[in-house]
């Protein structure tokens, strides 16, 4: 898991639409949470090409207990702390 965020949040630091979308979820209830990740499982239900299964990951990790909060966190440290997980 540390690998996985690790790469969030590098890709976070090089990529504002990426940090967007991890600061967009911080903003949600945990019920909102539940049902954007029911939506997210259901669009990539079928999908298997590496891209999508990279963005399903992406996607778990960051709505998984308060991990978008996490990285957000280290984004805000410059990733300096990223072995402190």
């Amino acid at each position: 898991m540390l690998d996985a965020f690790a790469e969030i949040v590098k890709a976070c630091l090089e990529d504002e639409r990426i940090l967007s979308i991890v600061q967009q979820i911080c903003k949600l209830s945990q019920e909102e949470r539940e049902q954007f990740l029911t939506k997210v499982k259901r669009y990539f239900f079928d999908k298997n090409d590496e891209s999508s299964v990279e963005a399903y990951k992406f996607y778990l990790i960051i709505l998984e207990d308060e991990n978008a909060e996490k990285i957000l966190k280290l984004v805000e440290e410059g990733g300096r702390s990223i072995n402190k997980i």
